[in-house]
């Protein structure tokens, strides 16, 4: 796992036009948070006048690269005695020209460790000016150079067993990387740049050999295929019950610490769950996603979610907000609450949600990046989570004695604080405990705890925001309009199908070169640089989730053009894969099968084929799924720990999706159960024009009737089945009528009311034309849980 630091380091100046605060359009009691910044071109300026007179010789020299780089986390850098230069060939021509090392730091603009590191080290005179006469010190922002960044991680990954931000790595002038390391103090970095400068001057040839051995590692295990595995049902739930018992099942997550979200298992372990009825996924997946609600990872105040908690019991986070991880978890929680009916975790996925629309979320529909762990505190001092925590004193300040003791109670508040003599806001104990701790009433708890909040974020609003990313990256924007589309459909909230349409309408008009292949980095208005494979994998199952949502069928066929293009640019025909960037870059043209931060790319390319597949007529999707499961499978049988979304993907190939809505006919039919109300279920068949389906009750044996069961996955329930008139149809491939089912469909289940709960409908159907009738299918469809209605309006805070 990375362990990453994320934060940031403004350039030198920035100014705060005075304004009065904004509201928020969907919830117009919220204040938004973010102050006005002053207009770009001035802050640029004001910022070269203040470099001209500080920097000399080489670090001025540097600072007008960096200036010139359109990504702010290159920028921030700017002051910096280092006389840094961006990737590029300027860089790479003088490291062999004067024959010295290469130092690549890569890091991003909201992490906290980089600007740690650069506090001290990159802004010490001393170990600026050892750097600039032993070597080439190139900066680069991972954000806009993922090829880099993940080449160059495995090499740290490799050489350090360990990974993150920032990354130190050591390349001779042929770019072969010889040393990599993560965050380290100003003086083990002193000693490992003196060290190397000498060993380069002194035994350069040694230095040589070592790093092509490294590199050769690094090219086997890019490369590297396995043999196909093929995954059985006592496989998979060998593989589940392995990674579920990595599982704290008293604190959730992965045992130890930091505590990461780690996204792509408890996807794997959902779909478990939600598609095979598997207890012990089920068990894990909540132990986790209640912690992560409960914890503070969890903003309480604002919504959304800090990027990972540094102790075991997810109470005190690391501050920064990254656009992925409100995606992921929330995606997380949305399918939680369809299949269970937490209500808490729909609460935190609806405010998360909203935070996305509040703070991320431009005018033009697309979302951006990050926000920073570091604030600036109340004695003017940069600080980790200062916007976020809070001194006893100043709650004891602005809150009555009845308000701060629910807080004490309730949110793990202490006079001593729990953060570096702060407070960071969590849930702790048992809700009916807390109750009669305080004495008071549900209903009185809710009316205290929502004057708590007013209080406070009035409070919070008035601090200084932490600085926001807002370069739009297309990658990062599908994870967020898929969960968008997602809750949007099983909230039954149009707002959120919305904003997901209006963000594809974003990517699909300002995120595309002039041949229509996409690009990936939007900074300033300006869109550029190939997209990678991960970005179209990600778009198209946004795509994917867009159509499901009922915002239109283009969006399918969007889906398809984008699959296409993947194809084109990123498939590697002998090894049956996909490669991550479009063409070789300097050094190698990496693949990336292992899902650590993100799903993998080829994760993504699976579920993609397998969705495609389950929605469209044309049959290379399910031989492009075959191809390629085939090719990864051996990796994932034997990693499954490093591998959870390949496996989500390749369930989803062989099994379909969980949930209430299931697709047969190669698309022709959508099929979807909802409650109507109180012991009363109905399946609602939605049937593409000029097909249908054989009735309940058929005329002719050949044809397979539709029919449904109520029940367990183990059993049937009994449940009385109300199915509607059908209509006798002459078609051509019969000389008789037939019973058929055409247009929208919906069939009646009445359960009993002292009966056992059902958990699934099992729906047989066989979808045919005028010409051919495809193979009869059966799909389960999980039953929404009964509590789901209760779900309370999304909170604006």
């Amino acid at each position: 796992m990375r362990a990453t630091g994320h934060g940031t380091k403004l350039i030198v100046i920035k100014l705060a036009l005075t304004s009065k605060p904004k509201r928020h359009p969907l919830c117009p009691n919220a204040i938004i948070m973010r102050e006005p910044q002053m207009p770009l071109l001035k802050l640029l300026t004001s910022t070269f006048v203040v470099l001209a007179l500080t920097l000399t010789g080489a670090a001025a020299e540097g600072a007008k690269r960096l200036l010139k780089e359109a990504s702010p986390y290159l920028r921030q850098h700017a002051d910096n005695p280092v006389n840094w230069y961006p990737w590029g060939p300027e860089a790479l021509a003088k490291a062999k020209t004067e024959n010295k090392p290469i130092y690549l730091s890569v890091g991003y603009s909201t992490c906290h460790w980089c600007h740690v590191m650069e506090r001290e080290s990159f802004m010490d005179k001393k170990i600026a000016a050892y750097l600039n006469e032993h070597f080439i010190a190139i900066k680069v922002d991972r954000e806009r150079r993922p090829d880099i960044d993940e080449t160059f991680m495995l090499v740290t990954e490799l050489m350090a067993q360990r990974g993150g931000w920032p990354n130190n790595v050591f390349l001779t002038p042929e770019l072969t990387p010889f040393m990599g390391e993560t965050y380290l103090p100003p003086e083990v970095f002193t000693q490992l740049i003196t060290n190397i400068a000498n060993r380069w001057k002194t035994n350069g040839k040694d230095m040589l050999a070592e790093a092509a051995q490294i590199q050769e590692i690094v090219n086997t295990v890019m490369q590297a295929r396995l043999e196909s595995a093929k995954i059985t049902p006592e496989i998979r739930s060998q593989i589940s019950a392995q990674l579920a018992s990595t599982i704290d099942p008293k604190a959730g997550g992965t045992k130890g610490t930091p505590k990461f979200p780690n996204e792509s298992l408890v996807l794997y372990l959902q779909h478990q769950s939600a598609r095979h009825g598997d207890a012990t996924a089920t068990q894990a997946v909540s132990a986790t996603l209640d912690a992560i609600v409960r914890g503070g990872i969890h903003d309480h105040l604002g919504g959304g979610f800090h990027r990972y908690a540094l102790d075991e019991n997810w109470r005190v986070p690391h501050f920064e907000k990254m656009l992925y991880n409100q995606a992921l978890i929330t995606r997380a929680l949305v399918h939680s609450f369809a299949s269970t009916g937490n209500l808490a975790h729909g609460e935190a996925a609806r405010s998360a949600l909203e935070f996305v629309l509040r703070e991320m979320t431009t005018k033009d529909g697309a979302f951006m990046s990050a926000f920073d762990a570091d604030s600036v505190n109340a004695s003017g001092k940069k600080k980790e989570g200062a916007f976020y925590t809070w001194p006893h004193g100043e709650l004891q300040e602005h809150l009555n004695a009845g308000e701060l003791r629910l807080l004490e109670i309730a949110f793990g508040v202490r006079f001593e604080g729990n953060f570096e003599a702060e407070n960071v806001l969590y849930l702790s104990g048992d809700r009916q405990a807390q109750l009669k701790a305080l004495g008071v009433t549900e209903a009185e708890f809710e009316t205290t705890l929502k004057s708590i909040r007013h209080k406070l974020m009035a409070l919070r609003v008035k601090r200084k925001a932490p600085y926001r990313d807002e370069k739009v990256l297309t990658g990062w924007n599908a994870l967020m309009m898929r969960t968008m589309a997602e809750a949007g459909r099983i909230f039954n909230d149009p707002r959120y199908v919305e904003a997901a349409a209006a963000n594809a309408e974003f990517l699909w008009k300002n995120m595309r070169g002039e041949g229509g292949e996409l690009l990936r980095y939007r900074f300033e208005g300006k869109s550029e640089l190939s997209a990678t494979q991960q970005d179209y994998a990600f778009l198209g199952n946004a795509f994917v989730s867009l159509y499901d949502a009922g915002a239109g069928d283009h969006w399918l066929t969007a889906a398809e053009e984008i699959s296409k293009g993947m194809d084109t640019l990123f498939f590697d025909e002998q090894a049956g894969d996909y490669y991550f960037t479009t063409d070789e870059v300097e050094f190698t043209r990496p693949k990336v099968k292992t899902d650590v931060t993100l799903p993998s790319g080829n994760a993504a390319a699976l579920e993609l084929f397998a969705r495609l597949a389950r929605r469209s007529l044309k049959p290379e999707y399910g031989q492009r799924a075959d191809l390629l499961s085939a090719n990864i499978s051996g990796l994932t049988v034997r990693m499954p720990a490093s591998t959870p979304y390949s496996l989500y993907a390749a369930d989803v190939m062989r099994n379909g999706e969980g949930g209430p809505l299931q697709y047969l006919g190669k698309g022709r039919v959508k099929a979807a159960v909802v409650r109507q109300a109180e012991g009363k279920l109905s399946v609602r068949l939605d049937i593409a024009k000029g097909w249908h389906v054989n009735a309940h009750e058929v005329k002719n044996d050949a044809f397979i009737p539709t029919s449904l069961s109520v029940g367990t996955r183990n059993s049937s329930l009994p449940a009385k089945i109300s199915y509607p008139d059908y209509k006798m149809v002459k078609l051509g491939i019969a000389q008789e009528e037939l019973a058929l089912y055409e247009g929208q469909v919906q069939i009646d289940i009445g359960l009993k009311a002292d009966g056992k709960l059902p958990q699934v409908v099992t729906l047989e159907a066989q979808a045919c034309n005028d010409e051919i009738c495809l193979l009869p299918e059966t799909v389960t469809l999980n039953i929404p849980p009964a509590k789901a209605s209760a779900l309370k309006p999304a909170k604006c805070m």
